[in-house]
């Protein structure tokens, strides 16, 4: 009985001596402060096509979702090492927690003994460009001359301002990129001034379609050089995605128009904004009046053919060609400088002559505005 007795005391001995040595050879459990995967799961996110896994480099997380989809309530699946996790003091819960993301997103992970880490979430929606979405209520746009109502609403994203179902009315615009090009170009009027992707508020917007140019920069390498020249004015531009009645149209160049007003071409009390034109690209009601080389469309103010005004300016156009062709032409006095603004004129060439712009020939899209009360002509 004795030996029994011993025997079983020393096999519990045995068995919890080892146990002990077990216990001390099981690895303490650390905290940390990284994350090592950040997902978009469809199956938490319906209106996601499929998964998307964004790249984590240091504390930087950045991903792109490749189609327009609301990202103002995406849930995020996520692994990490630390006791919780917390965006703006809010626990999160991988798989649970939902966020918006059209701005960066800070994610904190934190430990029990108060070390953390930060975590900048970036996440491009579509082409990462505002998106704008313009409703006729399913009327297509099939005409330069008739306008069509509806609304307009912008997707600023992280750099605009949101639009909401602003009235306006849409017609189509151009010549060559109307009749050619299957991607429309429009010019869009809201019912009252607006403001539009960062520029100044004003009624009137074009809608370039850019097709003729594959790489879409042209016009913007030109606005910008404007930017930088003499030129009085030149047009602030803003790429978009565009959607017209729920349909994906492309990639549009939004500028503003060339048109008098205190956000746009400034004429005061007495100047003329004039654009060389061609009579089979008039407009009904267009006033105009031709030197040797040009048709010259006064485009504003509005005037009367043979008014003061009218044979003021028609007459300063022609006095001035003709000066310009004259064994004069070069006299400081007496020749083309007296009526132009020199330096505007010599960066309107140069511009166009860089961007190779085949309407500065004599074509179109041509503008100058006269300004009387300062006795010369600029262009842009």
């Amino acid at each position: 009985m004795k030996n029994t007795i011993y025997h079983i005391f020393f096999f519990i001995s045995i068995l919890f001596i080892s146990c002990s040595k077990e216990a001390e050879n099981v690895d303490p459990i650390i905290e940390g402060t990284e994350i090592g995967q950040f997902s978009f799961l469809k199956a938490n996110n319906p209106n996601l096509l499929y998964d998307i896994n964004l790249d984590i480099v240091g504390q930087n997380i950045k991903g792109r979702i490749p189609f327009n989809v609301d990202i103002k309530n995406l849930i995020a699946t996520f692994n990490n090492n630390g006791s919780a996790v917390v965006v703006n003091n809010v626990n999160q819960i991988s798989g649970t927690s939902a966020n918006n993301f059209t701005n960066l997103v800070t994610y904190t992970v934190k430990t029990t003994d108060g070390r953390e880490a930060q975590y900048e979430v970036d996440v491009t929606k579509f082409t990462g460009l505002p998106i704008v979405y313009i409703n006729t209520n399913g009327v297509a746009i099939t005409s330069k001359d008739d306008e069509i109502p509806g609304t307009l609403t912008v997707d600023g994203g992280r750099n605009y301002t949101d639009l909401i179902n602003a009235p306006m009315a849409i017609r189509g615009r151009g010549n060559s990129t109307w009749w050619l090009h299957p991607k429309k170009p429009y010019q869009l009027k809201f019912d009252s001034k607006t403001e539009m992707l960062g520029m100044p508020k004003d009624k009137k917007w074009i809608f370039l379609a850019e097709y003729s140019d594959k790489t879409m920069l042209r016009n913007t390498i030109a606005f910008e050089m404007g930017y930088l020249s003499k030129l009085e004015w030149t047009p602030k531009s803003v790429f978009t995605e565009v959607y017209v009645n729920n349909q994906y149209n492309g990639t549009y160049n939004i500028s503003q128009k060339v048109e008098a007003g205190s956000n746009r071409v400034v004429l005061g009390s007495t100047g003329y904004l004039l654009e060389i034109d061609q009579l089979d690209r008039l407009d009904p009601g267009d006033v105009y009046f031709r030197t040797n080389d040009f048709l010259i469309n006064i485009k504003e103010p509005e005037l009367l053919i043979d008014s003061n005004e009218y044979n003021y300016v028609k007459n300063l156009l022609n006095e001035f060609e003709n000066v310009l062709k004259s064994n004069q032409f070069t006299d400081p006095n007496v020749g083309y400088a007296k009526y132009i603004d020199v330096d505007s004129f010599i960066d309107w060439y140069l511009i166009s002559e860089i961007t190779k712009n085949q309407d500065s020939r004599d074509f179109s899209s041509i503008f100058l505005n006269v300004m009387p009360d300062e006795t010369s002509m600029t262009t842009f």
